[in-house]
């Protein structure tokens, strides 16, 4: 079960020191619905980065992000073509407060989270987690998984749903969440997404 409760330490400056290990990867996929505590709130800056709520002006810029993450884990062209509606970080959620972007101090995105209220009662759900390939494996993909528990508390719920690439399974499985099942993605049935609890 995970708890978020306590701030993460603090996250390495580019290039420097060793990688935290999480490697997120990519575009909405597995199902998982992590629990979590109503706590104290969690971290959502660091030396280094910061998570802040999306401007509508970078709604192509952070689209773009989710496909270099997308190609990045190694999928090709045409599936990013097939996914697109999925890739794509949408103005009026952000304009409702649900997309929140990690940041550089010289104000350069490079993750994305979505968080909305699901159609399940107490239940938020995810729509997506990418980090720009060239900062993977610097805790960023943490700090925006917080900042979504934390907006999903703020959404007055106590779980979120998250659709995750395949890839990615062991990054949230760090996070506390439970292999339950499988089942295709529903932009591409021919992937096989791993369920999460």
């Amino acid at each position: 079960m995970l708890t978020l409760s306590e701030p993460s330490a603090p996250l390495k400056q580019c290039g420097q020191g060793p990688a935290d290990g999480v490697r997120n990867r990519g575009f909405a996929s597995a199902l998982s619905c992590i629990s979590f505590r109503h706590a104290a709130s969690t971290m959502q800056h660091s030396d280094r980065y910061l998570v802040r709520d999306a401007k509508p002006e970078e709604q192509r810029e952070l689209t773009q992000l989710c496909v270099r993450a997308t190609l990045h884990t190694g999928y090709d062209d045409a599936f990013v073509d097939r996914v697109m509606p999925g890739l794509t970080v949408m103005l009026p959620l952000i304009t409702a407060g649900a997309v929140q972007v990690a940041e550089q101090p010289c104000g350069a995105a490079i993750g994305v989270v979505t968080v909305t209220a699901s159609g399940l009662p107490g239940v938020a759900l995810l729509h997506g987690l990418y980090v720009d390939p060239p900062f993977w494996r610097r805790g960023i993909g943490r700090l925006l998984f917080e900042a979504a528990a934390t907006r999903a508390r703020g959404l007055k719920t106590g779980g979120l749903m998250i659709y995750a690439e395949p890839s990615a399974e062991g990054f949230y499985r760090r996070l506390g969440a439970i292999r339950i099942g499988e089942g295709p993605f529903y932009y591409s049935p021919d992937v096989v997404l791993p369920h999460l609890f």
